[in-house]
């Protein structure tokens, strides 16, 4: 609003704060923050503008300046009382004085007072902080601009500082923010996504390594900027060594190196494959009335409560069995479920799910104190370690009484913290988590609350790390002191800080060694870190002030903590603060314009500065991101398929019934692309009719709309008994069992759009309800909610055991393609990866390998009946047709074309196609070995057509030999065949004397098709590697190919039942290594065969972490290769 005076607030007094303007400059996981507050005094007396606002939680303010016309005024840092009188009595003499200090109650608040503004005199304040960047579940580097600063509830009597000061406004505050922001970083960046509307993103080099990007015009600081950024390489272990002040004091923090050591801890595979089944989950849900605010304003915003009720209901349902579990809610009071924590069956979870949807933000303020007080009184659970939950939207008064009674209990529980909507006290959310050995989530704007809380289950189900400790390693005349708090909590690829203070010189060795051990799951765990002791970053002594910063938090925890010697730790502190120019609890910031002395009629005019409050309206601009796509991960429609192993294993199963049900699970992941398109799902069974069934119920016209309604889709359907929620994924879990299984319902059907009727109709006669329902709604999750798989995957991993606890299968699992996408998503690999959009293979390009009269019987396959399907099947060799595998190979053909395509194109350097059903044994005119069109085959004919490429080498590690692809090429001296397989004289599947090394193709095209045969089993990495250096490398090099194609079987891995050999997956990443620099990087990798789980996603993951450019892994053996094989 306007008037003669210029901007006004809602209550028509005129604000002099105009606009703010931000400068974010971010090196690596350091940011340094510049804010510049414009003042302008509009009224015709002096005035004193309060502005009470928030900063990060853990930012350390080093710099405070005013600027009134051409004068710069720096302000020094001082004791707090000391710098208030100044202020005070510098005020009250007619002079300009300006002073910036910490809440006592809460560190992420500060008071800016602008005193004796002269009418019409503007002034520039300049505040400087810096902070770390929080890193998050998706391995992005979080920042985040507080701008709304919701009040604090303070009862009666408590007082409240600094936080009881807080002015806000509902809608838009009465200034603007511009924001400019600059990264630099050793690892490129791929892409920085924003809450709020951001200019394109703008490189600076050819390496991506600087970049800069705007806030677009016209936004209004009425929410917190948040900006999430991605870089390749995240998870590399660094070490900063910062140089100190010269002119200070040897011996003195400013004055010597200081290093800031980020690790980021690894956990053996098989530790995060088996996730905790125990523990006690306490979730302590905030009632109070301001959790009944909605989340955003955009469409289908939801209230905070609501999404916290929803949360539990996932939560509940992905708890393990034979756990223990409450629920507190608090507000001024507070209450629980159960009187203790109980066990957790079908019975208590019904009873708190009864519980939690009545529940409503009923019980006005927000005292968390109490109720955690009540639930550190209750003894633990032996073997159960508690895990405590807390959600709430963090406006609290006493912030550090809480923390201190957190820490209090860390060794007896860990905990994590979510602040919902905007304005939750990052100290209050940060604080409980790091004091709780647990982790921290922000849930702002049109997040869901579902994803971010599962990531913090995930985070709990892992193992407690115990016996932390840091060990320093330096040449003699250094010593390290340790300045940040002791590490009580690691967690599997979470970055662990450590800063410390370098001591003395000296002339010896420049490299020194950081060595972090700990115990997890009663087995020593090391990890180490070589760094060099020379300065080399050009940081700005950011370094030193975070550890500072760091130092000082923790002198501060001494100080609450009691006990003698208080007031020497609050003389380091101050000393601390004054030396490094870094605010404490015990310091503020004073600047005195001295030269501004003026008569001042009567008092001061004091205007409050208001900051944003959520209870306003605010619009979300949905994310903005501004990329860069540099790598490849290919997932297609993951088509699975079941046949009869190769090798007559199929008799491991234990009944007909059971191989039935494995065809029909073995590509679940696959449903996605197919549900969508009302097609079916991609399985390929063996003379199982479970597969025709489950299309026949996914198919239908119904399929669409059952997702989206839920109202009744026909007349004929039965009437549903239970209320039934919007979202019909929380539907489906809503409907679980404690046990992981589902019953077939009239409300399961419903939520497939059908009838019980309908589900129970197609059941096998063989397969009893409960495994029928539980299979359909695994089908379901996979087909139509792959992208909310974080949210449910303790839903389906609860589903998996139960089944398997049914002994239904002992040899293929549908694990098999879904745990490797699981394993590049639990390590950050598919993060890091463009995912491209799946499409069918056209007949063209199927017909650029295969005949017409084989196409056209293939396509036949989706109308023949299951007698049809077996009769077709025995034409060919150990392939068994289903009405769906036409459809799946188009899927697995095009997934590997749009590789092709995106890598020639140069889109992408290379990238690895997860498909079914493989490829490489199918040939021109049979199905062959569980393929049905010649992927890889395809591809490189594909390549030849449309890129006129020139020369190809296709690479083929599968332990079965390819002869599909051999038969295609062997008379194109175009293509370079090379396939190393399981031979042993001819005795070994597919049983052919072509696979011999005799077989060096046909005509033009003999010398180009390599054949190595084993002849035993227990093939070592040191076998592999002789055959690349000795036989492949040297020809491929001086064949200079064009473009690289990988058959990548991974049961040539250890642990393979049909391969037998024992070289490790990291072999795999070597393999690929050794392959990238040829065809300038041009490498599609292309998934063949693989049946061992662990091999097979650790291969998978060594393949696609070297495709990303991570160095190969050391190999844990070197051998000799063998002499003969």
């Amino acid at each position: 609003m306007m008037n003669s005076g210029g901007l006004v607030s809602e209550g028509k007094i005129p604000v002099p704060l105009k606009s703010i303007s931000v400068d974010v400059q971010v090196q690596g996981h350091v940011v340094t923050v510049t804010s510049t507050l414009q003042y302008v005094n509009e009224e015709e007396r002096h005035l004193e503008a309060l502005f009470v606002f928030p900063l990060p939680a853990d930012a350390a303010v080093c710099h405070f300046s005013a600027k009134i016309g051409e004068q710069e005024i720096v302000a020094e840092v001082q004791e707090r009382q000391s710098a208030r009188d100044q202020y005070d009595d510098a005020v009250s003499s007619g002079q300009q004085a300006f002073l910036l200090e910490e809440s006592a109650e809460s560190s992420d608040v500060f008071r800016l007072c602008v005193g004796c503004l002269s009418p019409g005199q503007n002034a520039a304040i300049t505040i400087i902080y810096v902070t770390e960047l929080a890193v998050q579940a998706d391995h992005a580097l979080r920042f985040c601009l507080p701008a709304v600063l919701n009040p604090r509830y303070t009862p009666a009597g408590s007082g409240g500082g600094i936080v009881s000061e807080i002015s806000s406004v509902c809608g838009s505050v009465p200034y603007s923010l511009t924001l400019s922001v600059h990264v630099s970083s050793p690892n490129p960046i791929s892409k920085l996504e924003s809450n709020c509307t951001l200019d394109p993103l703008v490189f600076l080099n050819s390496e991506h390594t600087h970049a800069t990007v705007n806030l677009s015009p016209g936004h209004m600081f009425d929410k917190d900027v948040e900006l999430f950024l991605y870089y390749q390489n995240t998870h590399q272990p660094t070490a900063i060594v910062e140089a100190g002040v010269a002119t200070d004091q040897p011996g003195s923090l400013m004055g010597d190196p200081v290093v800031m050591i980020s690790l980021y801890p690894e956990f053996p595979e098989e530790v995060m494959s088996s996730l905790g089944s125990q523990g006690e989950f306490v979730f302590v849900v905030d009632r109070s009335g301001s959790m009944d605010d909605m989340m955003h304003h955009g469409k289908g915003a939801q209230s905070r409560i609501e999404g916290a009720k929803d949360t539990l209901l996932l939560l509940l349902k992905s708890l393990p069995m034979g756990c223990y579990f409450n629920i507190y809610g608090f507000g001024s009071h507070f209450e629980s479920l159960f009187p203790k924590s109980v066990l957790y069956n079908q019975d208590t979870m019904d009873e708190a799910l009864k519980r939690v949807k009545k529940m409503q933000a009923d019980m006005v303020g927000t005292e968390i104190l109490q109720p955690l007080k009540h639930i550190y009184n209750q003894p633990c659970y032996p073997d159960h370690p508690r895990q405590l939950f807390i959600f709430t939207d963090g406006e609290v008064f006493n912030t550090k009484e809480v923390l201190d009674l957190v820490k209090s209990h860390t060794h007896s529980h860990r905990c994590f913290s979510f602040g919902i909507g905007e304005g939750a006290s990052t100290t209050l959310i940060t604080g409980m988590a790091r004091e709780g050995s647990g982790h921290a989530q922000f849930i702002t704007g049109s997040d869901r609350m579902q994803p971010k809380v599962m990531q913090s289950l995930k985070l709990a189900l892992q193992p407690a790390v115990v016996n932390i400790s840091v060990k320093w390693t330096v040449q003699d005349g250094i010593t390290v002191e340790t300045l940040s708090q002791p590490i009580n909590v690691i967690f599997h690829g979470q970055r662990t800080l450590i800063y410390a203070h370098l001591k003395g010189e000296s002339s010896g060795s420049s490299e020194g060694t950081v060595t972090v051990t700990y115990s997890l799951k009663d087995q020593p765990v090391t990890n180490q870190l070589h760094f060099c002791l020379k300065p080399t970053e050009d940081t700005g002594l950011a370094v030193h002030r975070l550890a500072a910063r760091a130092l000082i938090q923790s002198l501060e925890q001494q100080e609450r903590a009691g006990g003698a010697g208080m007031e020497d730790i609050k003389s380091r502190m101050v000393e601390l603060s004054v030396q490094a120019g870094v605010s404490c609890v015990h310091t503020a910031f004073i600047a005195i314009n001295k030269d501004s002395r003026q008569t001042v009629k009567g008092p001061l005019l004091q205007r409050r500065v208001p900051t944003a409050d959520v209870s306003g309206v605010y619009c979300y601009q949905g994310p903005y991101q501004a990329s860069l796509d540099n790598d490849l991960l290919l997932k297609s429609s993951l088509s699975g398929m079941f046949s009869s192993r190769r090798s007559g294993s199929f008799a491991r199963c234990k009944s007909y019934v059971n191989a039935k049900f494995v065809g029909a699970c073995a590509g679940i992941i696959g449903f996605k692309k197919s549900l969508k398109s009302n097609k079916g799902f991609p399985v390929q069974e063996q003379k199982s009719g479970i597969p025709q069934k489950v299309t026949a119920l996914f198919s239908s016209r119904y399929e669409t709309s059952a997702v989206l309604s839920g109202q009744e889709i026909s007349q004929g359907k039965q009437e549903v008994d239970v209320e039934l929620q919007k979202d019909s994924l929380l539907q489906l879990v809503s409907l679980q069992k404690a046990s992981g299984c589902w019953d077939l319902t009239p409300t399961l059907a419903h939520v497939f759009g059908k009838t019980e009727d309908e589900l129970t109709n197609q059941k096998p006669a063989e397969v009893n309800q409960s495994v029928w329902a539980t299979l359909l709604a695994l089908i379901w999750l996979y087909g139509c909610k792959i992208k909310d798989q974080v949210e449910w995957q303790f839903v389906a991993m609860k589903a998996a055991s139960w089944i398997r606890s049914q002994k239904v299968c002992e040899i293929e699992v549908p694990e098999r393609l879904i745990m490797s996408y699981d394993a590049l998503r639990t390590f950050g690999t598919a993060q890091r990866c463009r995912q491209v959009p799946v499409r069918q293979a056209t007949e063209q390009e199927i017909l650029l390998a295969h005949s017409e009269e084989y196409l056209e019987a293939v396509k036949q396959t989706p109308k023949m009946t299951e007698e049809q399907l077996m009769e077709f099947s025995k034409k060919y060799n150990d392939v068994y047709f289903h009405q769906n595998i036409y459809h799946c190979a188009q899927l697995a053909v095009g997934a590997t074309l749009q590789l092709v395509d995106s890598v020639m194109k140069r889109e992408v350097r290379n990238g690895m196609a997860l498909v079914r059903p493989p490829g490489h044994h199918s040939q021109r005119s049979a199905a062959n070995g569980f393929c049905v069109f010649n992927n890889v085959a395809i591809a490189a004919l594909y390549a030849q057509k449309n890129y006129s490429v020139n020369r190809i080498l296709i690479v083929d590690w599968d332990v079965h030999h390819g002869q599909g692809v051999q038969y295609c090429f062997e008379e194109d001296p175009s293509v370079l065949y090379f396939s190393w397989h399981r031979y042993e004289h001819q005795t070994f599947w597919p049983n052919l004397p072509e696979s011999d090394y005799t077989s060096i193709g046909k005509g033009k095209g003999s010398g180009f098709n390599i054949n190595l045969p084993w002849n035993k089993v227990g093939m070592t990495n040191s076998d592999y590697l002789s055959a690349f250096f000795h036989v492949l490398l040297p020809v491929a090099y001086e064949f200079d190919p064009e473009l690289v194609l990988v058959c990548a079987g991974f049961d040539s891995a250890i642990g393979d039942p049909e391969g037998e050999m024992c070289a490790t997956p990291e072999i795999f990443a070597h393999l690929t290594q050794l392959l990238m620099p040829l065809a300038a990087g041009k490498m599609c990798v292309v998934l063949e065969g693989g049946y061992n789980l662990k091999s097979l996603t650790q291969s998978v993951c060594q393949t696609v972490q070297t495709l990303l450019g991570d160095p190969a892994p050391r190999l844990s053996e070197h051998s000799a290769p063998c002499v003969r094989h």
